[in-house]
């Protein structure tokens, strides 16, 4: 059987002689002085880089396994991929990579009991697009973070009314009649983007989010046989990477890989067959609908649990989560004592949408079809669905560079006073950090909140036109039924110097905000380099400019760009951005007053 991805795993390296093996002793303490003797690793080759992916390839002088352990920044932040199969030719995928993103890794292989063979530290640098990965593991669309909100599987002609509702991304084209060039038109004219099976005509269209191929591949569909198996959907992968190296490849997945579900029979009594399935794909996804298709309300809470257990499975990739959102149920489900709409309470769709996104989904969908409409239709909402629809997707594209900004949870704790469940996380942005809650109670709750690092600030609860002193490090609020709060926190201590890079046609717009007084005998120098070139300074810039563009930059490649306060030759001052020249249009988000 495979095995799980080790993550965040601390190594003690030892060296043996001169030569390209390592082992690693943390993983040989079973090992006797009898064990025999570890493989030889030869021939390494990082090869297909791309900004999602990179094809990793040895040999060795016996059969034995394969394994990859990499890392992108802090060591500590080590990731696994793994095959069991014992050969001497050797080939591991990394899928989901961040783009423009400096990698190491170690090749491992062990035969049988043997010791474990690790070559020599390696290095590779995936490529830029105008659509890649984060390393905090979101979307960047133009450089700008981009958080999907999907619709699956809608006709063309359905686009326009529900963009208006917040909608930017559309998966799956759902009449006969389109066609993957009328339908990201359509998409490209109502300022989102769309998902589709590949088209290698329309690989270039600039509405083109990504790629998918079959929905729930994992799950039969007449007698024990899943539609693909995972070496089946690797092939996919892979010839669509071959053919496109500049979009994602998007899975969606049943949750059978839940513990409560256990896998299909074909898999065994471990589902661990979903470790292939996810490394197959650069960003998985799943639905799990305990209202709408299990008819268990009281199954709320499992769209939390299982989004954990998810990234489990997933690790350091992207993922989403389908939320339930028809005005109907199933024609397997029916909930009587709901009425006519017997289909999740727009207080459950904003619950079930924010439980995915504080537990660590960076995109998010709605499954809006309905059997009972009456009959089958792809779009069946009441009218307060849609209202709540349009809040939350408003909400999301407001906040989407902070919630897919750096985790930040480990300093805000909270403590319930009814003893239920409440779920929190912290991002950060800007300076400023925002809280994001949702408790998952048929009940009221009062939270009191603990926030390190904050003695005393004025917290504001976004969309609510109220705010929430935080004294001593703490604050209070209440929590109604199912409720959803969110917060931010300002930056309680301004910074001397905030820089500013907004993208453009090959160039960077630079603003500047000085909270100090400057000396009159002091000026500005500008330093910015990418991965590949670092460009002269630009010096001698006078103490009262606080704008300045960069022009002649190469679009869709990062620079980092330095802006420092000089006092003859010292730099006392100085803050940094990290921006992506674009050609592209960025599609503001629709606001419905």
């Amino acid at each position: 059987m495979k095995t799980k991805p080790i993550i965040r795993i601390l190594f003690t390296w030892l060296l043996i002689g001169a030569g390209s093996i390592l082992f690693l002793q943390t993983m040989t303490s079973n090992a006797t002085a009898q064990s025999p003797a570890a493989p030889i690793i030869s021939d390494l080759q990082t090869e297909a880089i791309t900004p999602f992916s990179a094809r990793i390839t040895w040999k060795t002088d016996i059969p034995a396994n394969s394994q990859v352990k990499f890392w992108s920044g802090d060591e500590e932040q080590t990731q696994q991929v793994s095959q069991s199969t014992l050969t001497v030719t050797h080939e591991i995928l990394l899928t989901g990579l961040a783009g423009d993103t400096d990698y190491h890794y170690h090749a491992m292989s062990r035969s049988g009991d043997s010791e474990i063979a690790v070559a020599l530290l390696q290095s590779f640098t995936t490529s830029s697009s105008p659509i890649m990965f984060s390393e905090e593991g979101g979307f960047l669309v133009d450089g700008e973070p981009f958080f999907p909100i999907m619709q699956w599987l809608q006709c063309g002609h359905r686009i326009e009314y529900q963009s208006m509702l917040g909608i930017n991304t559309f998966m799956g084209m759902g009449c006969s009649g389109d066609t993957s060039q009328s339908y990201l038109d359509t998409c490209q004219a109502n300022g989102v983007r769309g998902i589709i099976k590949f088209d290698a005509s329309v690989e270039a269209h600039p509405s083109l989010l990504g790629w998918y191929w079959e929905d729930e591949p994992e799950m039969p569909r007449s007698g024990d046989e899943p539609s693909l198996y995972p070496d089946e959907l690797r092939a996919v992968y892979e010839m669509v990477r071959a053919e496109d190296q500049a979009h994602p490849f998007l899975t969606t997945f049943t949750s059978r890989f839940a513990e409560r579900f256990g896998g299909y029979a074909w898999m065994g009594e471990e589902a661990e067959e979903y470790l292939d399935y996810v490394n197959a794909t650069d960003v998985p996804g799943f639905d799990h609908y305990p209202v709408y298709g299990w008819c268990r309300p009281d199954w709320l809470h499992e769209i939390s649990d299982f989004q954990e257990e998810f990234m489990d499975y997933t690790a350091w990739r992207p993922t989403y989560q389908w939320i339930e959102a028809a005005k109907t149920t199933s024609k397997y489900c029916e909930l009587s004592g709901r009425g006519e709409n017997d289909g999740p309470y727009p207080s459950e769709i904003r619950n079930e949408v924010w439980q995915a996104i504080v537990h660590g989904a960076k995109a998010i969908g709605y499954f809006t079809h309905s059997w009972e409409c009456p009959g089958y239709t792809q779009f069946c909402l009441s009218t307060e669905q849609e209202v709540e629809l349009t809040r939350i997707n408003q909400q999301i594209t407001a906040l989407a560079p902070a919630i897919l900004g750096p985790d930040r949870s480990q300093r805000v704790s909270a403590q319930e006073s009814g003893g239920g469940r409440v779920d929190v996380t912290a991002r950060e942005y800007n300076g400023d950090l925002y809280i994001f809650v949702v408790n998952l109670e048929r009940a009221s709750e009062a939270v009191i909140f603990t926030v390190d690092g904050i003695s005393s600030a004025t917290v504001e609860v976004i969309d609510e036109s109220r705010n929430i002193t935080l004294n001593d490090g703490q604050f209070e609020d209440t929590f109604e039924e199912l409720a959803v709060h969110l917060y931010r926190i300002p930056n309680a201590q301004a910074a001397d110097l905030t820089l500013h890079g907004t993208p453009a046609n090959s160039a960077i717009h630079l603003t500047w905000e000085v909270n100090v007084t400057l000396p009159t005998t002091s000026t500005w120098t500008i330093n910015y380099e990418t991965s590949s070139s670092v460009y002269l300074p630009i010096t001698g810039l006078t103490n009262t400019l606080r704008a300045r563009t960069l022009t002649g930059l190469t679009n869709y490649a990062w620079y980092t760009v330095t802006l420092h306060a000089m006092l003859d030759d010292t730099s006392w001052l100085s803050d940094t951005v990290r921006v992506m020249p674009t050609d592209r249009c960025v599609y503001l988000p629709l606001v419905l007053r």
